[in-house]
């Protein structure tokens, strides 16, 4: 006896039939009929087995669409088909008995049963959390308060600190007293830095556990410390200093290198040198050390500027549109053929000053001559 039906033979169990008899079958596990699970087989006179019966993999329903969530295969799900399903970011997998509670997994998989139900029927996509700070930053030198807000402030060592947290909550992070936040050379000194439930996932590794930590800092609390005294370069001006703080200005010839357009004044700071492991002077916005550069490393210059019909011109050769001329040079300029200034000059002079990097007199628009 055969039939080629995903079925199985069941009554009677022998190894053949005569024409016009009859066997009973079913369908083999996973697969169903429309009208039941049985049906009748009758010898035909071409010795084949014939029959109504039709055997389909069953069709698993999904009951409701999962909130926070989305599957990865689209409909109809049959037997014995395995689903994934893909929690919204911040979202991780959670279901009675433990099954992937403290896995901290967006993604897992659900597969359609031989009786057309779905497995992990109570897992669901609920909001990702993070243990205490407190746990997490164990034994992390410097760290003092965990601030959410002015009313909920939590020493670092309190093993309650935003315990339970959900993925995206920040906490402002104190530094204890005597020390400070240094991440680089050049950085301004802090005593405080922010963190975030989840603030490492990237969103891309379905199966990340940093959904469920807290970001890890990239900056620490050190041991505030002491810059040497401070030492100006002689062609600069120290106009302030405060603790671990310095102001100053340039001479007129020169521009601060820290600075922007025709800025003189410059700051340092004293700020952690990693590398070196010590507290060194660096001056604001950038990574130069003090001990490298003057901060006035620039000369103070003029731009030839860009204006229509004018002509640049210095010991008689033309100046082109961004070409710097140095403080106290005098430039000449002339309207183009055919173009005349205001009160029909052609030509003048005008010299670069070094207190705005500016020429002046500005020369003028110069517009099409007239007869």
């Amino acid at each position: 006896l055969e039939w080629q039906g995903n079925g199985v033979i069941r009554v009677p169990d022998v190894a053949s039939i005569g024409f016009g008899e009859t066997v009973r079958a079913s369908c083999d596990r996973g697969f169903a009929t429309g009208d039941g699970m049985q049906g009748v087989l009758e010898c035909t006179d071409d010795c084949t087995l014939d029959s109504p019966l039709s055997c389909a993999r069953v069709q698993c329903e999904v009951e409701e669409p999962l909130s926070n969530a989305e599957m990865l295969v689209d409909p109809p799900i049959l037997f014995p088909m395995t689903v994934p399903v893909l929690c919204n970011e911040g979202y991780v997998a959670e279901g009675a008995g433990g099954f992937v509670n403290g896995r901290c997994l967006r993604q897992f998989n659900r597969q359609c049963l031989f009786d057309g139900s779905m497995s992990l029927p109570t897992v669901q996509c609920v909001v990702a959390t993070c243990p205490s700070a407190a746990e997490q930053f164990a034994g992390m030198e410097g760290l003092g308060s965990f601030v959410a807000d002015a009313s909920l402030i939590l020493d670092h060592s309190d093993p309650r600190t935003f315990a339970d947290a959900q993925y995206g909550f920040s906490v402002t992070v104190e530094c204890a007293e005597g020390y400070s936040v240094n991440d680089s050379v050049g950085a301004d000194m802090q005593t405080s830095f922010t963190l975030s439930c989840g603030g490492g996932y990237d969103g891309e590794d379905e199966e990340s556990s940093a959904q469920c930590l807290w970001e890890q800092p990239t900056v620490t609390c050190l041991p505030r410390g002491e810059c040497p005294a401070f030492s100006a370069w002689n062609e600069t001006t120290v106009t302030m200093t405060s603790d671990g703080r310095v102001e100053g200005t340039c001479p007129v010839d020169k521009l601060s290198a820290s600075g922007h357009a025709c800025g003189r004044s410059w700051a340092a700071v004293c700020v952690w040198h990693a590398e070196a492991e010590m507290w060194v002077w660096a001056y604001e916005g950038t990574e130069v050390l003090h001990a490298d550069a003057s901060p006035c490393s620039r000369n103070a210059t003029c731009i030839v500027p860009d204006m229509a019909n004018v002509e640049f011109m210095l010991g008689g050769e033309e100046l082109e549109e961004g070409d710097q001329v140095m403080p106290g040079t005098s430039v000449q300029w002339q309207c183009t053929r055919g173009y005349v200034g205001v009160g029909g000059v052609h030509e003048g002079m005008t010299q670069c000053m070094a207190e705005t990097c500016s020429m002046s007199p500005a020369p003028p628009q110069c517009a099409p001559d007239t007869c």
